[in-house]
């Protein structure tokens, strides 16, 4: 597992288990703060399932009743902890010291990292803040 994850399950203090028993990738029980994965996940898959549902846990873990009141407040943290997830493996992929921003292309970062591409949007709204901040730093 990769290292910038260990790290922030240990921030979170969250407990991670495998199981092959489960019927979705992952989930998060808030009141355990446990995250169960399913056992049969490729590394790339593994990284973005758990990094989605540690969006959770680092957004949902106190307001977790919320989760199915309604439609639209379960779509919003559904949302909130897929953007968590991308921006992390946004994250990752802009510590390369080689990278070369102005050549960024989302659709191949996404297809790269077998992100769906309805995330276009936000991940270059991540990268443009990413640069206004970096060229004035």
């Amino acid at each position: 597992m990769d290292s910038r994850i260990t790290r922030i399950i240990k921030e979170l203090d969250v407990t991670i288990v495998y199981r092959y028993d489960i019927d979705k990738p992952g989930y998060y029980i808030p009141v355990l703060n446990t995250i169960i994965l399913y056992s049969g996940l490729n590394e790339l898959e593994e990284a973005c399932v758990l990094l989605h549902e540690l969006g959770h846990a680092a957004e949902h873990q106190k307001n977790y009743i919320l989760y199915n009141q309604t439609a639209a407040l379960h779509s919003k943290m559904e949302t909130e902890a897929e953007h968590f997830m991308v921006k992390k493996v946004l994250d990752f992929y802009l510590e390369d010291p080689t990278l070369q921003p102005e050549n960024f292309n989302a659709i191949r970062f996404l297809e790269n990292n077998d992100l769906s591409l309805e995330h276009e949007f936000y991940v270059k709204e991540v990268l443009a803040s990413y640069i206004t901040h970096t060229k004035f730093a």
